[in-house]
């Protein structure tokens, strides 16, 4: 039983066909673990064990590594003995090999911490990847450079050089176009095996992701044997590359931050020594400064004017200010660069620490505050060796900046004699120091911003050239400080050891008493701070020629914490404008809310509260808002004019500063802030102005709004591409339904009116909206649900969609103007019904009409013929009485002549009645024909025939030529010149003219004319507008030319003026 497979759960892609097949053939690959262990189970009643047991399996046509837990147990047969094996196993690979990963990642984070530069990154990645060569057999780490090569910085697994980890890859190098496989490595026959027994088969590229000072790179990676690059094997890969891609950044960082500080080091190197060149070349000139003003205030070069001294006394002060600033830079210059010159002197620290305080007493006194000073004399071996300059500074450093913060309490500077040296303290009960601000208190130029003083002056080193001197001295110096609560205050302790041990030799000196050189200049300077020693401006002013000022009188307020400074502004102001000065932005702050001014010229570096500070309460404040400022800085540089104008500043003049800019700057502040005083005022007009315009607006706005809602018509305004309801008038809430606007406004279209869906409305109203195009819809029907039902009900609407533009001129919502037309257009159904009706009786009536017609014109000509012959026997009869007898008396002739008149007029009449039947059914055959020449044979036959006067004269025009029937158009000529002769034979100078002018063909004569208010009848049948005794006729001869001119498709009409002649026109169809 143990020599067949009976189980396929591993056997993977060997099913089925292992099935019944013998372990050794199924196993081959790993029968040399295996096979032992079963011949073991097998020999007798002990089995075998094993834990996470490396197996090269083939399951699935490759070789694979795998790791599995399993026992072989005997299964004993009938006879007791071991007759086959019981295989308990379960599979551990992905476990071992997930635990193997793990720990390179983790090597590779805690291996390539702390990189100085990217190739040690790359170094460190390697020794890292060193430590798994099951997955990674070798690797080889590539970082691209400046010219674009890659150059080889790490190699894990393989020799540096060798054929596949050349030193450096071309630019154009496949491995440096992104992930890249190598299937060809089978070909190397000396290709390191890592930690398998067989070389990899294949390798792969993995790209390093650029950092922002490097190109990147490439990490070229062997891949296991025995692994198939699925998912997770490339995922273990990527995360590989992106943790080598991170030591890389993170060295580059470290490298670029490492040499960020040390070009600050080298910058503040450079500094310093500039500072020392700069304070040294500064001694001269002020040397040369000082000295004669010395001279000059002393009364050597004689008595000075008031003014002049006091001037002169304002450069002295400041010149001397200058050079304590100087002296201090030169001091920290040289104590950074380990240049200072100190002697120290074994020296009673506490009789000299109370000389220098003291000096104090009268500017604290002054304040209100207390100086407490606890200095006992220190003798013998007490007493420690110091610089006295430089302990001289220590001490004024620290007592002149808590005077500076100390308002109200006290000051109080002790030293005490401690077992290995002494201790200086210098404690106050002022505003404190915030704790974040401790640590970097002694940095040079460090100052705590917006901390309350008496003055901002300074240059910002003082404390640090006091923590530098205290070095020297071989001491230390801590602070501690409190900013609310009883305990508020600021305590500096510095201690100074005993003894010459931590002093270079050549620098220690004999004891000689100390001398105080700087106190007179630090207690004046501490006493300028006071505001009782504001230089006075209103017992002298000072005027500057060459400038005109337009805004004299003006009261303006300055506000320098620099009693100098102040007083100088104040004095250039005074000479033309109204001055009240201030020591500080509070004190500013109070004047300006105490009464108008003009103008507020401020310094921007102030205690309590600064010129930024004033600036942004004033402009926060409506009544002072608009206030002109001028702000005075030394801060240069175009930054900082733009911070002081962003601010609200109306101008910004930086020191140095000459009189005339100053005066010029001022005046022309103010001048601008009068114009801009008038602008506002204008401004307000026009506010007002337009608040009315709006009131008026609100006003008509109301009013269309009545006149929307009161609106004999459906209105709705529809906003956006959703076609959402902005408004809509009560004649459309009624007509779709709806009783409240809610129901419709703020809803689109497609919600509000879902009954609409499936007409057309929607489509329409996307297309008027995406064109910009109207819409005009006629009788068109639209079925709403008008009622609680939901039963739609259809209504016929006229409507108009119109876009609405906003200011671009896009498309931004559409007016909906519609008509219900419901009713008039069913009314108007009902009355074209009727109408078909009578016109369908009105047909048949014509029809009836027709075949009577017909019937009338078969016996019309029945009786014509009939008569025709009557009338010709009778004419006939009657002329042969006439001439045959003889013997007739006068009456007997006249009475047959009238017989034969009325026959031959009978006669006439009916012919004109056959002629007038028979054009009622002719239709014209139509050709080219010349009408005036048809006139003159028409005119001619007239006047043969005597049916014209002899004397008629008449006047054909050559005419166009027309298109109609021959014969028809005869009898129209014939017709109307037969007319003008008989009505004008009665002249005395006949005249009968045809032509053509714009109108059409015409006759026109001279004859009797008519009266045009009956020019209705003329073309009537059997009318006649004169009678028979003046003109004879049948009444039938115009109706004719009508019937005539009509079937030729024109028309014919006159005008007349009874006795002056008359016009008859008539036109014809073109061709």
């Amino acid at each position: 039983m143990g020599e067949r497979i009976r189980s396929y759960d591993i056997i993977g892609g060997k099913h089925p066909e292992a099935l019944g097949k013998p372990t050794r053939q199924v196993w081959s690959e790993i029968w040399d673990v295996i096979g032992p262990m079963l011949r073991t189970a097998m020999s007798g009643d002990e089995g075998t064990y094993v834990e996470a047991q490396l197996l090269i399996m083939e399951r699935n046509g490759y070789p694979e590594e795998t790791y599995y837990t399993f026992s072989y147990s005997p299964i004993p047969d009938d006879a007791g003995q071991p007759g086959g094996i019981f295989c308990a196993n379960s599979e551990d690979t992905q476990r071992v090999i997930g635990q193997r990963e793990l720990a390179l990642l983790r090597a590779l984070s805690d291996g390539t911490a702390r990189s100085a530069t990217p190739v040690q990154a790359c170094e460190r990645s390697a020794a890292a990847m060193e430590t798994n060569r099951h997955d990674l057999p070798f690797t080889a780490t590539y970082l691209v450079e400046e010219d674009g090569r890659a150059r080889l910085r790490g190699v894990s697994g393989i020799a540096a050089g060798y054929r596949f980890a050349p030193s450096e890859l071309s630019p154009n190098h496949p491995y440096l176009r992104g992930e890249a496989i190598v299937d060809d490595l089978g070909t190397l026959d000396d290709l390191p095996h890592g930690a398998w027994n067989v070389p990899p088969q294949k390798a792969m590229a993995l790209p390093l992701a650029a950092g922002e000072a490097s190109k990147g790179g490439v990490l070229v990676v062997g891949l296991s044997p025995y692994r198939l690059l699925d998912t997770g094997y490339r995922g273990f890969l990527g995360l590989v590359a992106g943790q080598v891609s991170a030591a890389i950044s993170d060295a580059e960082a470290a490298e670029r931050e490492r040499q960020r500080l040390e070009a600050m080091a080298e910058l503040d190197r450079a500094k310093t020594a500039f500072f020392a060149n700069v304070s040294h070349e500064f001694r001269t000139p002020l040397t040369l400064m000082l000295a004669p003003l010395q001279d000059a205030l002393s009364g050597d070069l004689g008595s000075l004017p008031d003014r002049a001294r006091l001037e002169l006394e304002t450069v002295h002060r400041n010149g001397l200010r200058l050079q304590k600033l100087v002296n201090a830079l030169l001091d920290f210059s040289r104590l950074e660069a380990g240049r200072m010159r100190a002697e120290f002197r074994p020296t009673d620290v506490g009789s000299f620490t109370a000389d220098i305080a003291s000096s104090f007493r009268s500017a604290v006194e002054r304040t209100g505050l207390a100086l407490e000073i606890g200095c006992p004399p220190l003798t013998g071996s007490q007493r420690p060796f110091v610089d006295h300059d430089l302990w001289e500074k220590v001490v004024l450093n620290l007592v002149s900046n808590a005077f500076k913060h100390t308002f109200e309490g006290r000051i109080r500077v002790s030293v005490e004699a401690e077992s290995e040296g002494v201790l200086l303290t210098v404690s106050d009960t002022g505003i404190g120091i915030p704790e974040s601000e401790l640590p970097r208190l002694f940095e040079r130029f460090r100052r705590v911003e917006g901390a309350q003083s008496r003055s901002l002056e300074g240059s910002g080193i003082g404390l640090a050239l006091v923590h530098e001197i205290v070095l020297l001295h071989g001491g230390d110096i801590s602070v501690e400080s409190r900013t609310d609560g009883p305990l508020r205050g600021t305590t500096f302790s510095v201690r100074i050891p005993l003894g010459t041990s931590h002093l270079q030799g050549e620098q220690v000196r004999d004891e000689s008493s100390p001398d105080t050189k700087g106190v007179a200049a630090a207690t004046d300077e501490a006493l300028r701070w006071l505001r009782e020693d504001d230089p006075t401006v209103a017992e002298t002013t000072e005027e500057v020629p060459g400038v005109v000022l337009r805004n004299a009188g003006a009261r303006i307020v300055v506000a320098d914490d620099n009693p100098d400074m102040r007083g100088y502004v104040a004095r250039l102001l005074g000479t033309s404008y109204q001055v009240e000065t201030a020591a500080d932005g509070q004190e500013a702050l109070e004047i300006i809310q105490r009464s108008p001014t003009d103008l507020l010229v401020t310094d921007v570096m102030m205690p309590w509260l600064d010129g930024f500070g004033l600036l942004k309460a004033i402009r926060e404040n409506p009544s002072l808002s608009q206030t002109p400022v001028v702000m005075l800085s030394a801060r240069a540089g175009e930054e900082s004019r733009i911070e002081g104008l962003d601010a609200g500043a109306d101008d910004y003049l930086v020191k140095p500063f000459t009189a005339r800019e100053l005066l010029a700057r001022v005046d022309s502040t103010l001048s601008l802030a009068a114009l801009r005083q008038e602008t506002l005022t204008d401004l307000r007009r026009s506010e007002e102005r337009l608040q009315s315009a709006l009131r008026e607006a609100e006003a008509e706005r109301a009013r269309l709004r009545d006149l929307f809602t009161r609106a004999p018509a459906l209105i709705c305004v529809l906003k956006g591409p959703e076609h959402t309801f902005e408004l809509a008038n009560p004649m459309y809430l009624s007509a779709v339904g709806r009783r409240d606007t809610d129901e419709l406004v703020g809803k689109p279209i497609r919600d509000a009116l879902p009954e609409l869906k499936g007409q057309p409305f929607f489509n329409v109203l996307d297309q008027v909206f995406a064109t910009g195009e109207p819409y005009f819809g006629k009788e068109v029907p639209v079925r709403l649900a008008r009622n609680e039902s939901g039963e739609l009900e259809e209504l016929l609407m006229d409507f108009v969609y119109q876009p609405s533009r906003d200011t671009s001129g896009r498309v931004d919502g559409i007016l909906v103007h519609a008509v219900d037309v419901t009713d008039q257009v069913r009314a108007r159904q009902r009355i074209e019904g009727f109408a078909q009706e009578l016109e369908e009786q009105v047909r048949q009536r014509t029809l009836e009409l027709l075949q009577t017609n017909e019937q009338l014109q078969g016996f019309t000509y029945s009786v014509a013929h009939d008569l025709r012959q009557q009338i010709r026997g009778i004419s006939t009869n009657a002329a042969i009485l006439l001439e045959d007898v003889g013997d007739l008396d006068e009456d007997s002739r006249t009475t047959l002549d009238r017989l034969i008149r009325s026959a031959k007029k009978l006669g006439a009449l009916v012919d004109d009645l056959l002629s007038h039947a028979r054009l009622g059914k002719a239709q014209p055959e139509k050709q080219p024909l010349d009408l005036s020449e048809m006139a003159r044979s028409v005119g001619q036959h007239l006047t043969d025939g005597g049916g014209c006067a002899q004397d008629l004269e008449f006047q054909i025009e050559a005419t166009p030529l027309a298109v109609g029937d021959p014969a028809m158009l005869r009898i129209v000529v014939e017709n109307l010149l037969d007319n003008a002769c008989k009505y004008s034979g009665k002249r005395d100078s006949p005249r009968v003219e045809f032509g053509h002018d714009g109108e059409g063909y015409f006759v026109r004569d001279n004859g009797a004319g008519f009266d045009e208010t009956y020019a209705h009848k003329l073309f009537e049948p059997f009318e006649r507008l004169h009678a028979d005794e003046s003109f004879e006729g049948t009444g039938i001869g115009l109706a004719n030319v009508k019937r005539i001119v009509e079937k030729h498709g024109g028309r014919v009409w006159a005008q007349s003026q009874l006795g002056h002649g008359a016009t008859f026109w008539f036109t014809l169809a073109p061709a």
